[in-house]
């Protein structure tokens, strides 16, 4: 496990708002591949088939869609991050707040040597972050479900652009704490590793996201849809954790 003294300290405790990030610096992050064939139904294989004619169609209708997206705001991107103290016991982590802490706890894996995400916390920071796309009212002009329209386009763009959300703010989170992408697993509720999505509302009131407008329905689900929270561990043996 990771000794604590090794661990170089988080760059500031408790929360930090990034509010109205720029659209473009998601460009980069977008899966191309994914976009078009998981969100916009194109026949194009994953990876293989980005210069065929149908792949050329989805590109056109991409930079069209993607530049008004940016003139008219229709996206609106905003994240938190924050790093506290922690400690683990047995099945537990316990996130240290101003006032008071939250307990979390997590399975154990079924197979051989039975480690729980709280084995690797041993460093005492927990570092997490939230990130949510808001879109912007102007859009309920593309509410239409036709296939072929601007409003289905834009909601798989949506979904691609939230993929990347997730990619830029865990980087981000990363970076701020001086360490490697390659150093740090990262995980959410619902995930294999923590499998309880009702954890969603202990981790959103550790970040306390409503200065973002994010929040939980009764049923779990995140307002608005295209958000979500994760959490890293940066122990090297994290990397490893088998979940089942």
């Amino acid at each position: 496990m990771t000794n604590s003294h090794s661990t170089p300290p988080p760059p500031f405790w408790q929360t930090q708002t990034l509010s109205n990030i720029a659209l473009a610096t998601m460009k980069s992050l977008i899966d191309m591949a994914s976009l078009f064939h998981d969100h916009w139904q194109f026949p194009v294989h994953l990876d293989t088939d980005l210069t065929s004619a149908s792949a050329h169609q989805a590109q056109n209708i991409f930079d069209r869609l993607w530049a008004q997206s940016i003139s008219d705001n229709l996206f609106l991107l905003h994240a938190k991050l924050g790093y506290f103290k922690c400690h683990s016991h047995q099945t537990k982590i316990i996130v240290q707040m101003p006032g008071t802490s939250i307990r979390l706890e997590f399975p154990r894996s079924r197979t051989m040597p039975h480690h729980c995400l709280s084995d690797f916390f041993t460093n005492g920071i927990w570092a997490t972050c939230a990130w949510c796309v808001h879109m912007n009212q102007s859009m309920n002009i593309y509410a239409s479900n036709d296939k072929h329209g601007d409003g289905f386009y834009l909601r798989g763009l949506g979904k691609a652009i939230n993929s990347a959300f997730r990619q830029y703010t865990t980087a981000l989170l990363i970076k701020k704490w001086a360490l490697s992408n390659d150093s740090a697993l990262v995980f959410s509720p619902g995930d294999a590793e923590c499998p309880d999505i009702m954890q969603r509302k202990q981790w959103l009131s550790i970040l306390n996201t409503r200065d973002i407008n994010m929040s939980l329905s009764s049923k779990y689900t995140f307002d608005p849809i295209l958000s979500n929270i994760a959490c890293i561990s940066i122990d090297p043996n994290a990397t490893h954790f088998i979940p089942v």
